[in-house]
């Protein structure tokens, strides 16, 4: 039997209609596959890092209301919402939004720990989620509205990654009543010690 075409008014090409479940299929796969990509980003692997800008390695989702959980951000509706990032320091002006980063590390091998400074100080609050591997979120708060903690040599808002073998996945939870803006650093601590020497 021939195969039946037709043209359609806002296409200067006929359709093989015997051939569009092919290409529809096609189509849906390559959506699934981006949508997959941004929601499960490449982890960027550590394990020979010293220091690394880590602005383009992060993915954000607004939450308006501030309404949303760790248990919502992860939910597979919201995962593929998160946008990546394309300058080193994103800025967001003023705002009244929660802001939700995430950020997916590795270590090949068990190493030494990394520090990830965010070298703003007008941060109100800042909660840190962080996993390794299955196990369950660690939290972490910061800001200044919060007590700090400055064993780790730094100056501004730090928080410590473990050398663990595997994958890390981290989520900063960012709420401000200054403009956001978010220059954060992965460092060795002899690195962020240097660091903080210098500046």
């Amino acid at each position: 039997m021939p195969a039946i075409t037709r043209r359609q008014p806002w296409l200067p090409f006929d359709i093989n209609l015997s051939q569009t479940h092919w290409v529809l299929a096609v189509l849906l796969w390559l959506f699934s596959s981006a949508g997959f990509a941004s929601a499960h980003q490449t982890p960027l692997d550590i394990t020979d890092q010293e220091e690394i800008v880590l602005g383009r390695h992060l993915s954000v989702l607004e939450d308006p209301q501030g309404a949303l959980t760790i248990d919502d951000v992860i939910d597979e509706d919201l995962e593929h919402r998160f946008e990546p990032i394309f300058v080193d320091t994103p800025y967001y002006g003023r705002t009244h939004s929660t802001y939700w980063f995430r950020l997916t590390l590795a270590f090949r091998h068990s190493g030494e720990p990394r520090l990830i400074e965010i070298a703003y100080p007008h941060l109100r609050n800042i909660v840190l989620y962080q996993q390794v591997n299955d196990s369950p979120f660690k939290i972490t708060e910061s800001g200044y509205a919060v007590p700090r903690d400055h064993s780790n040599n730094c100056l501004r808002f730090c928080f410590v990654v473990k050398g663990t073998e595997g994958i890390h996945t981290l989520y900063f939870k960012i709420k401000t009543d200054s403009p956001l803006f978010l220059p954060m650093t992965l460092r060795t601590p002899e690195r962020q010690l240097l660091s903080e020497r210098i500046s």
